[in-house]
């Protein structure tokens, strides 16, 4: 199950002073030398050290190194991986009996991994067909200091590269087919540059409280190429994102991003999507996106001059450009591209996975690897981010993260789309007369009808944003936060907090079905007994 510390890290390249007037950027950096493709570079698979536990004296791995239970690195220890070293994390799916389940690599400590462009450091699965999220990944807690992770692959994670609360350096890496986000940063400033970070189920780049400069990479095929919520203000320069499977780069939640000399298109909604939040967007190639460019979709004070759209036609620009509400300027406008130069980088990797997390031939997911009694008989795709389902007895509601409310029938059509409530929600119950959602940003409940109508609005204990669920059990709503369940009447007073022994929980979704509560975490569905209520 998805661990709360979440993930991310890099160095600046490049600072700029940057008029508005000029059109040209600096000169890009110069390319590094082409060097043999790495095929085969990994050591002899006969010699593995099998590790786990805390590791609390500097070490050096080197060689195949086969992780079989969660390894902590303690504070103010160095672990060094030495280039060409393989990681192998044992592997678990759900539905396996193996009491371990996923196996992270904590660091509370410093990480030096420093491969070199003939013999890149791998951290991978140890699977013979290995799939996303057969392992946590690597996390960085507040006490790491001074990491860095150059010339590295990571692989199969859940989350690839987790950041919560330190600085980190990730550069001239490899970052795939992570389950969640390649990249996730909460409360960091970590520089993430040269690297090539794609395949991911969710977010390319992802951070919370978060101000990183992300410079000189490729981001491409994941669900978001960069998410930003909850005031991060990172740098992002001279970057290409490309091929999201959902938008480029959101912005939301009072983030104040400046985002320039960057290629944004072929992402399949918009270039830019912004909401709560005020940019600076300028010297960036944004064009075919598939919805439009750019899209300011709730408040904020956006400024986006000085862009080239794809077009020197003036209808044509600013029918690529939509605002739903706030303020937006976008002119002058570039009548053509900007030179950002190109990345060259100086080792390659073109190995394939059959199914990358959320695409069509992704085989999650299950819940057992044979059990014919769980398989999906329905589904139906939304694009607007849902983070909230209830069933009123007749109809399907949805809320998603871009403040709709949705109604569906039973097949999946679409019966009506409303504004919901308050300004993050993620959460949706319904309780037989009303809905309700939980407010991420407002740590709020709101109670309110199937016309959108607010009834009341209460407190709620709201811990992570998509983490928690909201059910209700005919007399009280519950919640799941941070391995705590969360009993609270429809006053906001809270009744019972509840110790749930589940390892690792991050849990998306609750259900009462009469007689026991269900929880739906980011990998694995859980029952819980109605006697733990």
């Amino acid at each position: 199950m998805q661990s709360r510390a979440l993930m991310l890290g890099l160095t600046s390249l490049l600072i700029m002073g940057l008029l508005l007037g000029a059109c040209a950027p600096p000169p890009a950096p110069p390319s590094p030398p082409q060097l043999p493709t790495p095929d085969e570079l990994t050591p002899a698979e006969s010699d593995v050290t099998t590790v786990s536990g805390v590791i609390s004296r500097d070490t050096t791995w080197s060689g195949n190194i086969l992780v079989t239970e969660k390894v902590t690195v303690s504070e103010r220890v160095t672990l060094t991986v030495k280039p060409g070293t393989v990681v192998k994390f044992k592997h678990w799916r759900p539905g396996y009996t193996d009491p371990f389940r996923r196996i992270p690599l904590n660091m509370d400590g410093t990480l030096r991994a420093v491969g070199i462009p003939e013999k890149p450091i791998r951290f991978t699965s140890d699977a013979p067909e290995p799939e996303h999220s057969d392992w946590v990944g690597i996390t960085f807690g507040p006490s790491s200091e001074n990491s860095i992770m150059d010339h590295c692959i990571v692989e199969f994670a859940r989350t690839g590269v987790g950041v919560n609360q330190a600085n980190i350096t990730l550069s001239n890496s490899i970052v795939r087919w992570s389950q969640g986000a390649n990249v996730f940063l909460d409360g960091s400033s970590a520089t993430i540059t040269r690297n090539r970070i794609y395949g991911a189920g969710h977010d390319g780049i992802g951070m919370a409280y978060s101000s990183p400069t992300i410079t000189y990479n490729t981001l491409s095929d994941n669900g978001f190429g960069i998410t930003l919520i909850s005031t991060s203000n990172p740098i992002i320069r001279y970057n290409v994102i490309t091929n999201s499977r959902a938008t480029g780069i959101i912005v939301k939640a009072l983030s104040s991003p400046v985002i320039e000399y960057n290629k944004i298109t072929g992402n399949v909604n918009q270039g830019i999507t912004i909401a709560t939040a005020d940019s600076t967007i300028r010297y960036n190639n944004i064009y075919n996106n598939r919805v439009s460019q750019l899209l300011l979709e709730q408040q904020g004070n956006v400024v986006a001059a000085n862009n080239w759209w794809g077009t020197a036609d003036e209808g044509e620009v600013e029918s690529s450009i939509h605002v739903h509400e706030g303020n937006l300027s976008y002119e002058p406008y570039l009548t053509s591209p900007v030179d950002i130069g190109e990345v060259k980088y100086d080792y390659e990797n073109t190995e394939t996975y059959e199914h990358p997390p959320a695409t069509e031939n992704d085989i999650f997911p299950y819940f057992y690897p044979s059990d014919e009694t769980r398989k999906i008989v329905s589904s139906w795709s939304s694009a607007d981010n849902p983070t909230g389902m209830a069933w009123d007895g007749k109809h399907f509601w949805v809320v998603t993260l871009t403040k709709k409310l949705l109604k569906y029938d039973p097949p999946g059509k679409l019966i009506d789309s409303l504004t919901a409530p308050g300004a993050f929600p993620i959460a949706l119950a319904y309780d037989g007369q009303y809905l309700w959602s939980l407010d991420y940003s407002e740590q709020l409940a709101y109670q309110f009808d199937f016309s959108g109508t607010v009834i009341k609005s209460i407190p709620a204990p709201v811990a992570g944003y998509g983490e928690g669920g909201l059910a209700y059990d005919g007399q009280h709503l519950l919640t799941l936060q941070g391995g705590k369940l969360y009993k609270f009447d429809t006053s906001g007073s809270i009744v019972e907090i509840i110790q749930v022994q589940m390892d690792e929980i991050a849990i998306a979704g609750l259900a009462w079905d009469g007689e026991h509560l269900w929880a739906a975490d980011k990998d694995i569905n859980e029952k819980f007994l109605n006697s733990t209520l």
